[in-house]
This record gives structure tokens, C-alpha cells and sequence, in this order.
């Protein structure tokens, strides 16, 4: 098994004035494991405000369909979220858009990775089959991992002009994409559609697993390290060494 460097001790932690020093976690998800021990402090934030130093890392967790409205569409028949923004959805979109004005990287965890990806323009098929178990995943360095999966939407990237592609599902497992119809579509009826993916749209088309979007600084995480109440799994070693390679590494230059 191949082995990724991971913080076991405060010597192993950046240091300096330059380093990442605070975790802001979104409504204080899941006691900030597995990313916690990676930064100073962890602050509890739910709202603007609690972001007051621009030297951290704002961590959006999992939980309930994100509003279709963020990405143009319409509910389809087998999401639970409105049309209307949630109350979360309206919080962690302020958090976002206020990590986004200071700079601050965001780590994003399933129902984050799917807000970040909609945030930046991108969209979710909002009901995909065959994900709600773990699964295997490949990742962009050939490394074949199992990730924690119980998500039944998944990010949709391919309309954003600059995403990097960090791993997807091995083998594809969705049999079927729906997605709602479009807002201010006044022809159509709300209702499900079923979405075909040409190999046009990617020619090596993927089932997105994680993405990092450079423009507003997320790294978007569609499983659950946060499940694995193990440090030293290959799966979380992967996650926490991906927040250093594109989030905190960058920031020290």
C-alpha cells in the first residue's frame, strides 16, 4: 500500500507567520477530523464574521441536497432540496463567497464539494445511480483507492473554464443521470431529464470524485474521510495530503 506524508505532530505542521493557521469549520461539522490537526486553531464559524484572519482554511462539510437554484435548474423529482435556498445553503454560500474575497482556500466535503462546484460555475446531476456505497477511484497519478460514498448527486465540472480533474470513479458505476430543467425554460415543464453524456463532452469521460477549482481556491472532496475513524487509512492519509498539496503548500509560497 502506498503511503502519502501525513501531520502526526505539531513539528510536522507548517510553521512560521506565513503558515495556515486557523480551520474555519462550516457550523462546526464533524469535530473538524480529519483536518483539525493540521492547523492551529479550529474555529467553529457560522457566519462572516468568525473568518476574521484571511490566514486559514474554511472547511464546508457534508449533508442534504444544496438548493438547484445555485446551478439554474429546477428540482427534479428525486432530490429533497427546493427550489428556495436553505437556510445552510444561505450560510455556507455567505462563508464561501466571504473565503473567496479574503483569499482564504476552502476545503469542500460532498454536500461542499457540490456547492463549490455550482459556486464556480459549474453544475450537479442532481440524481446519478450506483453511488451509495463505497467504491474504488482512480486518481490522476494512476493510484487505485476506495473512497466512502453515499452521495446520489454528483459535480458536474465540464461547463467551468478551469477545473483540475483529481480522481473519478473506477469503473464508471452510474446507469442513469437526471437533472431538473432549466430555470426561465418556459417551455418546458418542471420535470426530470434524463441527461446522455456524448464522449464529445470529455473524450476520457469521468465520474467526477475530486476536483480542485483554482479560481476560488476549493478543493472539493465528494466522499468522507470524516467517516474513517482511522488517521492512518489510505483514503484520509490521500484527502489530508491533497488539502497540503493544493491548499496549504501553495499559500507558503
Amino acid at each position: 500500500m502506498d503511503q502519502y506524508p501525513i501531520p502526526t505532530n505539531s513539528s510536522d505542521k507548517p510553521s512560521g507567520d506565513k503558515s495556515l493557521k486557523f480551520l474555519y469549520s462550516a457550523l462546526n461539522g464533524h469535530s473538524n477530523y480529519p483536518f483539525g490537526d493540521m492547523f492551529d486553531v479550529v474555529v467553529p464559524s457560522y457566519n462572516p464574521e468568525d473568518m476574521a484572519n484571511s490566514n486559514g482554511c474554511l472547511v464546508i462539510w457534508g449533508g442534504g441536497d444544496i438548493s438547484p437554484s445555485l446551478y439554474g435548474q429546477h428540482p427534479c423529482s428525486r432530490t429533497g432540496a427546493k427550489d428556495e435556498m436553505s437556510s445552510q445553503d444561505f450560510i455556507e454560500m455567505q462563508l464561501a463567497a466571504t473565503a473567496v474575497k479574503k483569499g482564504i482556500p476552502i476545503i469542500g466535503i460532498c454536500r461542499g464539494a457540490q456547492m463549490m462546484c455550482a459556486m464556480a460555475g459549474g453544475k450537479l446531476i442532481q440524481d446519478v445511480s450506483g453511488h451509495g456505497n463505497n467504491h474504488q477511484i482512480e486518481t490522476d497519478t494512476g493510484k487505485i483507492l476506495t473512497t466512502t460514498s453515499v452521495h446520489h448527486q454528483m459535480m458536474f465540472p465540464w461547463d467551468i473554464a478551469n477545473y483540475n480533474l483529481i480522481a473519478w470513479t473506477y469503473p464508471k458505476r452510474s446507469k442513469e443521470y437526471i437533472e431538473g430543467t432549466q430555470v426561465g425554460d418556459k417551455e418546458k415543464d418542471r420535470g426530470d431529464v434524463v441527461v446522455a453524456f456524448p464522449d464529445k463532452v470529455d473524450p476520457m469521460y469521468h465520474e467526477p470524485e475530486i476536483i480542485y477549482l483554482p479560481q476560488i481556491k476549493a478543493l472539493c472532496i465528494q466522499g468522507h474521510p470524516e467517516f474513517i475513524a482511522n488517521l492512518e487509512h489510505e483514503f484520509v492519509q490521500y484527502c489530508r495530503a491533497l488539502v497540503t498539496q493544493y491548499l496549504i503548500s501553495p499559500f507558503l509560497k
